[in-house]
């Protein structure tokens, strides 16, 4: 929480019982060389223990390292960390990620 509000002070500060969790996201596009794959934060989800989904976090400014949307092409891999605000409680969180094309993917986080 303190890494982002450091970065810019209109960031959205959490509520109490809540905090920052961000996941270092890497994705390879696998398609051939002259194709494109895109990707984008507000495909991604994060689900709590109660089954509550919260979005992405993509509206940071100054924190580093955060994935931007991107359209890249075959055998290029981008990196980034995706941010959401979560309940402090919750422990046992899954990523999901839904493209606009194809199926939705689901991830547990550590």
């Amino acid at each position: 929480d303190d890494i982002v509000m450091a970065g810019n002070q209109f960031n959205t500060k959490p509520e109490e019982g809540f905090q920052y969790v961000f996941v270092k996201i890497q994705v390879t596009c696998t398609k051939g060389a002259d194709e494109t794959c895109s990707v984008s934060p507000v495909s991604f989800k994060m689900i709590g223990n109660e089954g509550i989904a919260y979005d992405s976090e993509w509206i940071l400014s100054g924190v580093e390292g955060l994935l931007d949307s991107k359209e890249f092409y075959g055998g290029a891999t981008v990196t980034g960390y995706v941010g959401f605000i979560v309940k402090s409680a919750d422990t046992s969180l899954i990523l999901t990620y839904n493209p606009l094309f194809g199926d939705v993917f689901y991830m547990s986080v550590e």
